[in-house]
């Protein structure tokens, strides 16, 4: 997310009036992260319900979720071997011109939304549609989602609160983007430990 925006809450150049008021719209965007990280974990929880994924034996779950790990791990593998974001999503952000015809409350809430299902936008990593494919399968609890979006929320916020989002985001964007390749080789990594155990289990 911060590595695809360089404004605090759309792509494009933000005016004054939106920029001015941080406390005004912080509070809804950080319960839109909450709402939508909600949201996706009750969808993902509810489809495997109603399949009977969530059903099926441990040892089948496990192995599906396996396979959807390597095929994951190779998108991840190929982002950061190309220093980009994943190719599994949606390669969008939320329009530009949102930020003419909204409040700026209703704009922040909306966009927190967006961002929080987790797999509504860009992304740097494909570890958000492992969490998915796991809800769905029963094999972690439907809360993980709200603790995903409150993770995330804190993350954002304290960012926005200490400078690091804002007006004056373009200092820190290129630190941002310098990280972010080895954050994915972090990743990456992580996804290979959890492959293994799983391949064992």
């Amino acid at each position: 997310m911060l590595g695809q925006i360089r404004a605090p809450l759309v792509s494009g150049q933000v005016p004054a009036r939106i920029r001015g008021n941080y406390a005004y719209w912080l509070v809804p965007l950080v319960a839109g992260l909450v709402v939508g990280s909600a949201l996706t974990s009750v969808v993902m929880a509810g489809a495997g319900s109603l399949t009977g994924a969530a059903d099926w034996p441990s040892a089948t779950r496990t192995a599906v979720l396996a396979a959807a790990l390597v095929v994951f791990l190779g998108f991840d593998v190929h982002a950061f071997l190309r220093g980009t974001v994943s190719l599994l999503g949606f390669p969008r952000q939320t329009p530009q011109r949102a930020k003419y015809s909204h409040r700026r409350s209703l704009l922040a809430f909306g966009w927190g939304t967006d961002i929080g299902t987790g797999v509504s936008t860009f992304r740097v990593t494909s570890a958000i549609w492992l969490m998915s494919l796991a809800l769905a399968l029963g094999l972690v609890p439907v809360y993980i989602g709200l603790l995903y979006g409150a993770g995330l929320a804190l993350l954002l916020g304290a960012a926005i609160l200490s400078g690091i989002v804002g007006p004056a985001v373009g200092v820190w964007m290129d630190r941002i983007m310098a990280a972010r390749r080895w954050l994915q080789g972090i990743n990456v990594a992580a996804l290979a430990a959890l492959g293994a155990v799983l391949l064992t289990a």
